[in-house]
């Protein structure tokens, strides 16, 4: 606990809506409780880092990815986040980095790379 880490992800931020998956910018009252989308995909990452606080992140790179999946495409956002993080329940933390971010794991989405802070 406590400990302080720099962190990079990539990430398929989108929230539910029913049975249709929005990216988290377009999500409803998004652009009017965010500045800018890398403040709504701040948001959207930091109740998913179960175990841990975010102290600092920046979006690094986004794109429109297509998913292919049981025969039909389909278009996500694709965000790559870095930034630094503090540990505050190291058993939650392990759980978060084994189980990854998100619910898009199988298209290589959720990976968390972390690193001791410089």
């Amino acid at each position: 606990a406590g400990a302080v880490l720099r962190f990079a992800t990539r990430i398929c931020p989108v929230v539910r809506r029913g049975r249709r998956e929005i990216d988290a910018w377009k999500s409803p009252g998004a652009a009017a409780a965010h500045d800018s989308r890398a403040e709504a995909y701040k948001a959207w990452l930091a109740p998913r880092l179960e175990g841990a606080a975010l102290i600092d992140v920046a979006l690094e790179r986004f794109d429109i990815v297509e998913i292919t999946e049981r025969g039909r495409t389909f278009r996500k956002p694709s965000a790559e986040l870095h930034g630094i993080l503090r540990v505050q329940d190291p058993a939650r933390f392990m759980a978060t980095l084994a189980g990854g971010i998100g619910r898009h794991a199988r298209f290589g989405f959720g990976m968390l790379l972390v690193a001791p802070q410089a």
